[in-house]
């Protein structure tokens, strides 16, 4: 096993509670948190001195300790809410640097916690991160981190929406290919929608910028995920902005460019491409550029990549675009973004092997593969083609690929099962 999967490792700490009466005990185990773990990786048995904190539902006090043992078990208070409402939290505040799991009892009452707004924003974004890492390597069931992200529906905090969504659209990634992927695009609208309402489309007197950055966040998701009322809202405003620049805000640009891109039909695809070769400012037309990789229609896809190519897009411009047609739709993106690397690649090599970074970002999106015969066709084509520069890359992409395929073999059944049965946490 390569090291790219030891460079995850920091303390994961497994967390049991034992309750009794109004007392409960937390029994906290350390071990190295690895991606490897979800293909039969070691269980280092590595120690760190982990300073802990423990908070507890109703009590302002919080446990503090520093662990300096491989297993600890601490008192940590007495019960001050009924037993179905009693929550413990370990890493209060995200004081420290690790992951931190928990038995399933704890993760439910925790998401409840979640839904009655009893945990502060740094927790709730601590406990949606780490429940997402924990389901990507393997700790984790996907469908108690969709259960558990699915109680944020109340959630506000801009900060929180952007680590949510980062989650889902790396879970997107993994289950492009599955005959499941409408019905969770379902359950992402009804996520982001109570949230979309709130924020609105139009700023309200008084608001910061981080109220600007939700809205954008949650709209552009909502609408990525299909929603009918802000994919019309969305087009809306590009019929407006086409005859008055001024009436759409620039914080909201990139947002309804990629929206009324994914729906494009050829004419409003070329409308696109007109406003990017007339744009002014760079940053305008990257913002736009960036917009036609999110068309859902195939062959407007490889129109971009063939235009990407072409002296209609500045050189260090093409690999942002050909990398994002590959992350924003994975199927078919991903597929196309590779056939046009492969295709082109001694032309890509001759243009961006100098930078290094760039080369090896034509590389590096192929991790979003699912397949073990897309990993092994990858790793023939580099045989068949050596590369110094993206020699390594490519060892990392084809791990990375593996260990998608392993997490979707052991989440495939019950992913299937949990929306077939109507979503457990909707």
């Amino acid at each position: 096993m390569n090291t790219w999967v030891r460079q995850t490792g920091f303390p994961l700490l497994d967390v049991r509670i034992d309750r009794k009466g109004g007392e409960a005990t937390a029994t906290i185990t350390q071990s190295r948190f690895l991606f490897e773990h979800i293909v039969g990786g070691s269980d280092e048995k590595t120690r760190w001195r982990v300073p802990v904190s423990v908070a507890r539902a109703g009590s302002r006090e919080v446990t503090r300790f520093l662990m300096k043992r491989r297993r600890e078990t601490r008192a940590v208070g007495k019960r001050r809410r009924p037993e179905s409402q009693d929550w413990i939290k370990v890493n209060a505040g995200q004081s420290g640097f690790c992951r931190v799991n928990y038995a399933p009892e704890e993760w439910d009452r925790l998401r409840n916690a979640v839904s009655a707004g009893e945990l502060g924003a740094r927790d709730r974004l601590g406990l949606q991160n780490d429940a997402y890492a924990l389901t990507r390597a393997g700790y984790l069931p996907a469908t108690t981190f969709l259960e558990l992200t699915a109680s944020y529906e109340g959630e506000d905090d801009a900060t929180v929406w952007r680590t949510i969504a980062e989650s889902l659209m790396g879970f997107e990634a993994l289950i492009a290919d599955e005959p499941y992927l409408e019905h969770f695009h379902e359950y992402v609208r009804d996520l982001f929608r109570p949230v979309a309402s709130r924020s609105g489309w139009e700023p309200r007197p008084g608001e910061g910028h981080l109220d600007a950055l939700r809205r954008s966040t949650v709209l552009a998701r909502l609408g990525h995920h299909g929603d009918p009322k802000v994919l019309d809202e969305a087009n809306a405003r590009f019929r407006r902005y086409r005859k008055d620049p001024a009436s759409l805000p620039p914080n909201l640009r990139a947002t309804v460019y990629g929206l009324v891109a994914q729906e494009a039909d050829e004419s409003t695809y070329e409308a696109l491409w007109d406003l990017q070769r007339k744009a002014v400012l760079n940053e305008e037309k990257v913002r736009l550029l960036i917009a036609l990789t999110k068309t859902k229609r195939k062959d407007l896809l490889q129109e971009t990549l063939d235009r990407s190519l072409s002296k209609e897009v500045r050189s260090q411009d093409a690999v942002p675009v050909i990398t994002s047609v590959a992350t924003h739709w994975p199927n078919p993106g991903r597929d196309l973004a590779w056939s046009c690397v492969r295709d082109h690649w001694d032309e890509l090599y001759r243009r961006y092997a100098p930078s290094g970074f760039l080369i090896r970002r034509l590389v590096q999106f192929n991790e979003a593969f699912t397949s073990l015969d897309r990993a092994r066709e990858i790793e023939a084509f580099f045989r068949a083609h050596p590369a110094r520069e993206v020699q390594r890359t490519v060892k990392q992409v084809a791990e990375k690929i593996r260990v998608n395929a392993k997490w979707l073999a052991r989440n495939r059944e019950d992913l299937a099962r949990w929306f077939k049965d109507g979503r457990r946490g909707k």
